[in-house]
């Protein structure tokens, strides 16, 4: 016969086993459902603390090697840890309501059914939670860290049922936790009855609330051979329960991978501001002929602001590539410039390879950048913080101003409310506004400047609002492209401010005087009409960049104030009245308006070109 012993299954050693085996209305029975609700509590409020903030997920934009193999060893070893499904698996399996009774006689074996469930409820929420939580990792450390705080809140039943076995909780507690609590399992008994050696019966018997399975040659088990009935859960069961949410979890684990390799959780399109930086004579590659060195030209950052997009990857990084200033697509002749990850001095910079700091054989470490932030391992750019970009002017200039700003869009908040977001994330305006983010009201057609006579301001030069030859009105850096053509003498008068070069130039074209965004500054340049270009502003047609340009070089007389609006209009101008190294980076400046803050343009009604305070809806 049998031992006694080999007739019960343990139940476990955890205040979960109060709810089945004491009474309702005791002390052990109540801190059981204490416990157990503290526990989905806590799990529940951790699982919302991740994915209930309007961000699903919320998954880094990407992560390293590292981390990537702390992610899956993560999974592994979570799946391990947890018992939950295991012991609540193998009460229903072996319990039944026969042999509950038979044990407790005056309890529900409801109760033992939703302990049971409670388990399977904790051990499915632990398991949501380690997903979650490997995915939104962005170090090792978090990993492992997090799994053991979802470990602890998942254990609170078992720490509680030891705190209560140490006189901690009070007598009632410790007498309850003194108890060995056990359920007879007809299935067992039947098995005993049958079998000849205790071996035999240890297929079925729980010890330490576990079940111990032996590996076995034949398929079927003794209890079927003798009684020909076969449990209700098998032992290939508990197998493929546990491998599914191996499974489950590695696969979903590697479709995040996949999403973030292709660049779904980050920014794919930036707007960059490089604030008011200039290197006076920076260094010029002429990449058509690498052997015919350098030559100075003035560099003011500015003219790199605007729309960069996410185009490959670089060092494992992403690679954010500079974009036409026209309509803000990929540049086809023009070399952009890249904001990319420099593994050997762990930095984001900003390059260009036709710009160098230097004529000696710039070292590869440096990773010839020209901005660079503090060193860091963040993955995406738009989390790197601003204020610790440095630049270079010469010298390493530290504290520029630079900013880097996300154009995707989640609502139409996103888009000021004048506008929508479309499927790529980006906003689309509605009539009569324009930008990034929908930000500017459509600019007036037609411009005009003030000239004082007595003191008393009179209308003065009329400026329209260009047209491409596209017969679409010109932008550049999302704003509008004004021109002006003037009589003989006042464009003989424009030309005698130019550098020689321009001046000459000046004669062989029809001369049309501009009013052209520069990334921070508006320019009023001298501009030219060419029949080669059906009448339209030379440069505006085809990949306009006011770098490249040489836009301030020599065909500059007006400069403003730095400025982010969407259009000249109240903005105040400066006359270049001379230049050189004796002066600012933007030459010798004297003020067309004794006024801070009275602007030099105002928007003029289509008809009558009278003065208005509103823009006139372009055609």
């Amino acid at each position: 016969d049998a031992n006694e012993e080999d007739k019960y299954v343990p139940l476990p050693a955890s205040t979960n086993t109060f709810m089945h085996t004491e009474p309702v209305h005791s002390l052990p029975f109540l801190v059981s459902i204490a416990v157990a609700a503290l526990s989905v509590f806590s799990m529940g409020l951790v699982l919302y603390n991740s994915v209930g903030h309007g961000v699903w997920l919320d998954v880094p934009a990407g992560v390293g090697g590292d981390v990537r193999c702390a992610q899956y060893c993560g999974i592994l070893v979570g799946l391990i840890m947890e018992d939950e499904i295991p012991q609540g698996l193998n009460l229903l399996r072996f319990v039944s309501k026969e042999s509950f009774r038979e044990s407790y006689p005056d309890q529900s074996y409801s109760r033992f059914v939703l302990s049971s469930h409670v388990r399977l409820l904790l051990g499915y929420l632990f398991l949501t939670n380690l997903f979650v939580t490997v995915v939104q990792a962005d170090s090792v450390i978090a990993i492992f860290f997090d799994i053991m705080a979802l470990e602890f809140a998942q254990r609170l039943d078992d720490v509680v049922f030891r705190l209560s076995r140490k006189f901690i909780l009070g007598r009632r507690m410790l007498a309850a936790a003194s108890k060995k609590y056990k359920v007879m399992t007809i299935k067992a008994k039947a098995i005993i009855d049958e079998a000849s050696t205790r071996e035999d019966t240890e297929r079925y018997l729980m010890y330490h609330g576990l079940v111990t399975v032996k590996h076995e040659r034949e398929r079927k088990s003794l209890f079927h051979r003798k009684t020909g009935i076969e449990p209700w859960i098998r032992d290939d069961f508990f197998k493929g329960v546990w491998l599914a949410n191996l499974f489950a979890l590695i696969i979903g684990v590697t479709i995040i991978a996949q999403r973030q390799n292709y660049g779904h959780y980050r920014c794919n399109s930036v707007s960059v501001a490089f604030g008011d930086s200039v290197w006076r004579k920076a260094l010029i590659r002429n990449h058509t002929d690498p052997e015919g060195g350098t030559f100075e030209q003035t560099l003011v950052y500015s003219y790199f602001n605007g729309v960069y997009v996410s185009n490959g990857t670089y060092n494992g990084y992403p690679r954010y590539t500079e974009q036409n200033k026209i309509d803000g697509s990929a540049f086809h002749d023009t070399i952009p410039a890249e904001i990319v990850y420099c593994k050997e001095e762990e930095r984001w910079v900003f390059t260009h390879q036709d710009i160098v700091k230097s004529n000696r054989d710039i070292a590869k470490s440096e990773c010839a950048w020209l901005f660079r932030s503090a060193k860091t391992r963040e993955y995406n750019l738009v989390d790197v913080p601003s204020d610790s970009w440095s630049g270079w002017t010469g010298v390493v200039l530290k504290a520029v101003d630079f900013s880097i700003l996300c154009n995707m869009a989640e609502r139409e908040t996103s888009c000021n409310y004048h506008g929508s977001v479309s499927k790529d994330g980006l906003c689309e305006c509605y009539d009569g506004y324009n930008g990034i983010h929908c930000e500017f009201e459509k600019p007036c057609t037609y411009m005009g400047e003030d000239y004082a006579v007595d003191g008393i301001d009179t209308p003065g030069i009329e400026y329209e609002w260009s047209v491409g030859a596209d017969g679409k009105r010109l932008m550049n850096y999302m704003r509008p492209v004004y021109h002006w053509i003037p009589t003989w003498n006042i464009c003989h008068w424009i030309s005698s401010l130019l550098t020689p070069d321009e001046e000459q130039k000046s004669s062989e074209y029809l001369c049309t005087v501009s009013i052209t965004y520069s990334g921070s500054r508006w320019f009023v340049s001298l501009g030219y009409l060419s029949e080669e270009n059906n009448g339209y502003l030379t440069g505006f047609d085809v990949e306009y960049h006011a770098f490249w340009r040489d836009l301030f070089g020599g065909r500059t007389f007006f400069i403003s104030d730095p400025v982010t609006g969407g259009s000249p209009i109240g903005v105040d101008f400066y006359k270049i009245i001379a230049r050189g190294n004796e002066y600012g980076p933007f030459g010798l400046l004297e003020p067309e308006r004794r006024v801070v803050g009275e602007g030099f343009f105002h928007c003029l009604d289509g008809e009558t070109k009278n003065p208005t305070p509103l823009p006139t809806p372009a055609p």
